[in-house]
């Protein structure tokens, strides 16, 4: 439940960072849970994505003041084209093919909802929820399966 800057991995061509310009660290991200390896599983709050697990090597503690400073302003701050999902209310399509899926997505912000595919959503949190609660989680993409997600 804490927040944390993440470093971008180092590669083969050195830092791992996208270019000079680029600070050192990107978040912040709301940590989720860790797994049995030690791997940290974390979640974007600007689209309630959760992220590939990291190890901790790569994470340091984003320090807050929760009465002054909101980290989903701080998040999205960049830019002004981001829309967040508040819920996703059913879905159509067969779970055997997913590029045929679409999903009834209720945007924060918004009244109407809209179809979204299968591609778009499948990192997240909130798409993860909604297939628990359709005892369809077994359609949830294995890298973010976690006995504590």
């Amino acid at each position: 439940g804490s927040w944390v800057l993440k470093a971008y991995p180092p590669s083969e061509y050195g830092s791992g960072k996208p270019s000079k310009q680029v600070l050192e660290h990107t978040g912040p991200f709301l940590v989720k849970g860790v797994d049995q390896a030690g791997a940290y599983w974390l979640e974007d709050p600007k689209n309630r994505k959760q992220l590939r697990p990291c190890n901790i090597h790569l994470l340091r503690p984003y320090i807050i003041d929760e009465g002054r400073t909101n980290p989903l302003e701080i998040r999205c701050k960049d830019t002004t084209d981001e829309y967040i999902v508040e819920s996703i209310t059913g879905h159509s399509g067969s779970m055997k093919r997913k590029p045929s899926l679409k999903f009834n997505v209720k945007w924060i912000g918004y009244e109407e909802e809209t179809l979204e595919p299968w591609a778009n959503l499948r990192n997240n949190s909130i798409l993860h929820e909604y297939l628990r609660a359709q005892n369809l989680h077994q359609h949830i993409p294995v890298e973010f399966r976690s006995e504590l997600l």
